[in-house]
């Protein structure tokens, strides 16, 4: 099962502190569209962030890296290429070339 990496600044409506590293499975991620999250803090000030959401696996993960929806489709889709082996043996050896194993 294919996986990529995502900044999440929001997971499931709550703003976090620092950006959080989260893995997606390329399968069940889409994205939902760009929202602006608030939440108050314990001084009864509002923060707010605006960020696209993705929806993966029964979460909603929002991330600032993406300015649009197309640009984060790009990421995803060059991020979930499934790279296959190549074969080809050369005495017995193996080698990589452009990401393909050569044996």
């Amino acid at each position: 099962m294919a996986h990529f990496t995502l900044q999440a600044k929001t997971i499931n409506g709550d703003i976090l502190e620092a950006p959080k590293k989260v893995f997606l499975n390329c399968l069940h991620t889409r994205p939902i569209g760009f929202d602006v999250i608030r939440q108050y803090d314990a001084n009864e000030c509002i923060n707010a962030a605006k960020v696209l959401i993705i929806s993966s696996e029964g979460n909603l993960f929002g991330t600032q890296d993406f300015d649009t929806i197309e640009s984060y489709i790009n990421y995803q889709n060059n991020s979930c290429v499934k790279k296959e082996d190549c074969f080809l043996a050369i005495n017995g050896c193996y080698a990589l070339i452009n990401g393909c194993r050569l044996n």
